[in-house]
């Protein structure tokens, strides 16, 4: 059985999660300009769409086609920048160091392996920006 989002996904004009939360728009004013993203199991985009329009460079995955077609034809009807991909979470081979990685709502679905994937994340962000 299928997660009630995966059909949600299929509505390319409605937001499955609704608004960016209120963690991510108050993180904003504390990331340089020119700061590089990655939102880990990003769903249709809510985050990424965000973070993309306020002018950060955005990576964002997710294991769901349906999300990332989603979010691509969103990226598109905007024109918003977003490297996105389609892949498991413990799969996803990082590229670059990030100033912040997003992980909302995903790590329950993590069942094996979640510590040494915490440590991967953690490795990939840059040491003088950690919270």
């Amino acid at each position: 059985m299928k997660p009630f989002w995966e059909n949600e996904y299929l509505n390319k004009e409605k937001s499955t999660f609704g608004n960016p939360s209120k963690e991510v728009e108050d993180i904003v004013p504390f990331l340089s300009k020119d700061a590089r993203i990655l939102d880990v199991g990003c769903g249709d985009g809510r985050h990424a769409l965000y973070l993309s329009k306020s002018g950060f460079k955005v990576d964002a995955f997710d294991i769901s086609t349906n999300a990332i077609d989603k979010l691509n034809y969103l990226k598109g009807k905007y024109k918003f920048n977003i490297n996105t991909y389609i892949c498991d979470v413990l799969d996803f081979e990082f590229k670059y160091k990030y100033d912040l990685i997003i992980v909302h709502g995903v790590l329950q679905f993590v069942k094996k392996r979640k510590t040494t994937y915490y440590n991967r994340l953690v490795k990939k962000m840059d040491k003088s920006k950690r919270i």
